[in-house]
């Protein structure tokens, strides 16, 4: 009796201890194989952050190329006006239309004659009342359209730069003829050149507006530009246009609906956001959504 009784309890205990040890074992081939698992999720989370942030860099690049062109330009055309003896570059030919006046060109057959590498000015007053400092002013604006032409060779997404004068002319490339686009009073009362109307000489700044929808058909542009200033006095703005969808089409594609690029400038303005599948933000899409966003080096820092 007591020999049966010790016989069953041993086998009890054998097969106790065989479902815990199964038991065990698969615990352990669980938690191994879910280590793997989320481990290998989490290498690629890292990676694909890694990419993000290449990615986020060389758009972050781009930018800042477009900032040293907008700097590089106002030094040299503050130079011209501080240096007039030195590069003697006499002011352009202009023709007068009643209160207009325009660059005296001669017709361009693009078809034969190809692009032309000029830039065209465009403003309000006459000619023959102009002042000395009128005069270098526009001769400086017109000695600008070299740099605007190099600078277009490297900034592709950039579609307009130009010299806008608070003494109500602008130089404007590419070429866009009058009759298509001319300089107005309404350019002077932009948000854009409100904001850069209170910059000092002590204080001179880069500054970019809020996206809006280009006048020319382009799509949703926005500007970065800077002032001029001769003897402490702001006499105009240099100012690039990009166009956001050029921007937005120029960004790699991406792989999960977790990553994402967004763009905004100072002042919280959406530039740009692309996240898979979405489309390119227009103007639609920003006057129906609001974004509240911290600064676009405050997103590169928090990858």
């Amino acid at each position: 009796m007591y020999y049966q009784a010790g016989i069953n309890t041993v086998f009890r205990r054998y097969n106790i201890t065989v479902v815990v040890a199964f038991i065990v074992i698969i615990l352990i081939a669980f938690s191994a194989a879910s280590f793997r698992y989320f481990n290998q999720i989490s290498q690629h989370k890292q990676q694909s952050l890694v990419e993000l942030q290449q990615e986020a860099i060389q758009l972050n690049l781009m930018l800042e190329q477009s900032v040293q062109a907008v700097v590089g330009i106002q030094e040299f055309a503050e130079y011209i006006l501080k240096h007039p003896n030195e590069i003697n570059i006499p002011m352009p030919s202009l023709l007068q239309q009643e209160d207009m006046f325009y660059l005296n060109k001669p017709l361009h057959d693009v078809i034969k004659q190809g692009k032309r590498l000029s830039s065209n000015i465009t403003g309000i007053g006459q000619v023959s009342q102009f002042g000395a400092l009128k005069k270098q002013e526009i001769a400086m604006a017109n000695a600008l359209t070299p740099a605007f032409v190099a600078a277009q060779n490297i900034l592709k997404e950039a579609t307009w730069f130009y010299y806008i004068s608070l003494d109500n002319f602008v130089n404007i490339y590419p070429w866009v003829d009058r009759e298509i686009w001319q300089f107005s009073e309404k350019a002077l009362d932009s948000q854009h050149n409100k904001s850069m109307r209170v910059l000092t000489a002590k204080d001179n700044r880069v500054i970019w507006s809020p996206p809006y929808l280009d006048a020319a058909g382009g799509g949703m542009n926005a500007s970065l530009g800077t002032g001029v200033f001769h003897q402490d006095k702001l006499l105009g703005s240099v100012v690039i246009d990009l166009n956001l969808s050029r921007l937005h089409a120029s960004l790699p594609e991406l792989e999960s609906d977790t990553q994402g690029f967004v763009l905004y400038n100072e002042n919280n303005d959406v530039l740009l956001s692309k996240r898979l599948g979405k489309e390119s933000l227009s103007f639609i899409v920003l006057l129906g959504k609001i974004c509240y966003l911290s600064r676009f080096k405050a997103l590169l820092r928090s990858i």
